[in-house]
């Protein structure tokens, strides 16, 4: 119920921000920008590492499958429905804001939503994208806090975490690994504020991108191991499924390219300090 209202209420604001843009601005001054000259393919690949920041966390609805009602329907029809509401939704409200506010001082602001609001509402213009942006925080927090804690368990389930990972509390809920995931989430945004606060949230935005293509590559690859593992033992080949698997394996790998050597580092490491626990998990007594 927490995740349906804060998801209602934080749209109301998007749709009255996009569509006052769309009204009241002119979406044919909206210029073409390449401020660094870049090629079409390397503009390509550093940008979809921010679009898909939009769409990080849609797999999280896998994660609850054991307590979804008919998950074989639901799980495949939310994921549908919810990347393309998240497609339409930032479209309308990024060409809105970009039609009523010129590039050159979108490129220098640090709420861009919030200068759009005030011009079409006046003063309480930025209370309102304040308020919307406290919802959504609490909406996104309902949800990874969740998500984090159950996938924590469901690892521990398959023997690669300490078994205190799964362990649930009188609520059911595993909270040695909710709380654990919350320190370790907040030493992150601690590592990187002293970026400043623009800088420190795209970095943990490419950050966060990043850890997740790798998944997504490894699991396009496991895709495609399952189906020749299949045909090896008599079944039937499912082409759809290959093509679907090689696309997602060619557009993580894009994707990871357009990241760049800094954050592809910090990505490295992090993925490096879970291996010891990993190779303890696998070959203790």
């Amino acid at each position: 119920i927490v995740q349906l209202v804060t998801t209602l209420l934080k749209l109301l604001p998007l749709f009255l921000i996009s569509g006052g843009g769309l009204l009241l601005g002119d979406v044919t001054s909206i210029p073409a920008n390449n401020p660094d000259n870049e090629s079409l393919p390397v503009l390509i690949a550093g940008l979809v590492l921010l679009a898909m920041w939009s769409f990080v966390g849609i797999e999280n609805v896998t994660i609850s499958a054991d307590d979804v009602i008919e998950p074989e329907k639901t799980i495949p029809r939310a994921l549908i429905v919810g990347c393309l509401t998240a497609t339409v939704v930032y479209i309308i409200a990024t060409v809105g804001v970009m039609a009523l506010i010129p590039a050159s001082e979108l490129a220098v602001s640090s709420s861009p939503f919030a200068d759009a609001a005030a011009l079409i509402f006046g003063g309480w213009g930025g209370a309102l994208v304040a308020v919307g942006a406290i919802i959504s925080i609490v909406g996104a927090l309902n949800g990874n806090i969740l998500t984090s804690g159950m996938l924590a368990r469901a690892i521990a389930l398959d023997k690669l975490l300490p078994e205190r990972f799964a362990e649930l509390n009188a609520n059911g809920i595993p909270a040695f690994s909710v709380i654990l995931a919350g320190v370790l989430a907040s030493v992150l945004v601690m590592m990187n504020y002293t970026r400043g606060l623009v800088a420190a949230f795209q970095m943990l935005i490419l950050l966060s991108t990043l850890t997740t293509l790798l998944p997504y590559a490894m699991s396009a690859i496991s895709a495609l191991i399952f189906q020749r593992k299949d045909a090896n033992a008599g079944g039937d080949m499912s082409w759809k499924g290959i093509a679907m698997a090689i696309g997602a394996l060619v557009f993580s790998l894009f994707a990871i390219v357009g990241s760049g050597v800094e954050v592809a580092a910090y990505g490295l490491i992090l993925l490096a300090a879970g291996l010891p626990i990993y190779y303890w998990m696998r070959h203790r007594g």
